[in-house]
């Protein structure tokens, strides 16, 4: 591992996105990371998979007011949650379970900065004055640690399809047919959340990263970066991506069925194959407070892409049905 204080002028080094190598943030001196292999190896999941616990020793904050947990390398202070933005953090030193591998930042704070304004202008529903947010708001760069999975899945299902048709008397006639089969399913990538306070849907909804730039992990992608800690098992997060493939599996029979829809479908899948390796993947988080509540932003590091939400104005909603109402009573004096 590489020290993070520069041998030129004793100033912290910090992972650079422009560059991706280590840069002093005083002097502005390069220090090269070791070449990296890419895509971290995906290995078999067992009874008995853990995850590698790391030799070296990291600090860990502790939020009082939202509980998350943030990991930093040990001699690197975080004085604000990157979550919530409470000042009121416990340290600890922490030996926590390191990832296999890491997906560094290429996304700077200037460039996602600009996504999140983009984002809000989007927001038809938003507060005119919560645009101003973009400007003045915290943005911290976070790693999100993530079960990334591949798997074969044999499904057997049986149900009962329904059809309705319009007779030539105009009327619908509903008819019932019974019916079974077979299916392969394959599934790569499919990411579940391995901290609590994220849900494992909203890392699915911007989790387009390009895994072709996984690294095996190493703690100089943390300098200057914050990592959020894992607090999911890995069985019990195999357990829930069990439950929802499952679901998408029964998604793919109703849509792939010849029938206008399906009921009492009983589906039974076996699983093979099963792959995964524990990532740290890169997200700016944008807290901003309004009237009194926390909202939450998250940019993926690497495409900009946004997911979050976003208060809705009262006055807004409420001139839009004044407008519904005048349009509708416009036209029944029209039409009357």
């Amino acid at each position: 591992m590489i020290d993070n204080k520069c041998k030129n002028c004793g100033g912290e080094l910090i992972y650079d996105v422009a560059s991706g190598e280590l840069k002093c943030k005083q002097c502005d001196t390069i220090v090269d990371i070791p070449e990296q292999s890419a895509n971290a190896v995906k290995i078999d999941y067992t009874s008995s998979s853990k995850l590698n616990t790391s030799n070296e020793e990291y600090a860990q904050f502790s939020c009082a007011t939202c509980g998350r947990k943030h990991i930093t390398p040990i001699n690197q202070e975080l004085h604000n949650c990157p979550s919530c933005g409470d000042c009121n953090l416990e340290k600890n030193v922490s030996v926590s379970y390191i990832p296999d591998g890491i997906i560094p930042f290429k996304l700077d704070k200037e460039k996602a900065m600009q996504s999140f304004a983009q984002w809000l202008r989007k927001r038809f529903w938003a507060p005119n004055n919560l645009k101003k947010l973009a400007k003045t708001e915290s943005l911290k760069g976070t790693y999100f640690p993530l079960y990334n999975y591949d798997f074969n899945c044999h499904s057997k299902f049986s149900g009962v399809g329904v059809k309705t048709k319009t007779g030539l008397d105009g009327k619908s006639y509903t008819t019932r047919h019974k019916f079974k089969g077979e299916r392969e399913d394959c599934f790569v990538n499919y990411v579940d959340s391995a901290n609590a306070t994220i849900p494992s849907g909203l890392l699915r909804e911007m989790a387009n990263f390009d895994y072709s730039q996984c690294y095996v992990y190493r703690t100089e992608f943390l300098y200057g970066w914050i990592g959020l800690d894992n607090n999911i098992d890995i069985h019990n997060s195999f357990i829930k991506v069990q439950q929802t493939s499952k679901q998408e599996i029964e998604k793919r029979i109703e849509k792939d069925s010849k029938y206008d829809r399906v009921e009492n479908l009983i589906c039974e899948t076996t699983y093979s194959g099963v792959k995964y390796n524990y990532l740290y993947v890169p997200v700016w988080v944008n807290y901003y407070n309004y009237k009194g509540k926390v909202y939450n932003c998250f940019i993926n590091g690497l495409t900009g892409k946004v997911s979050g939400d976003a208060p809705k104005s009262f006055w807004k909603r409420f001139f839009a049905i004044l407008g519904l109402i005048a349009v509708g009573v416009l036209f029944y004096y029209l039409l009357g």
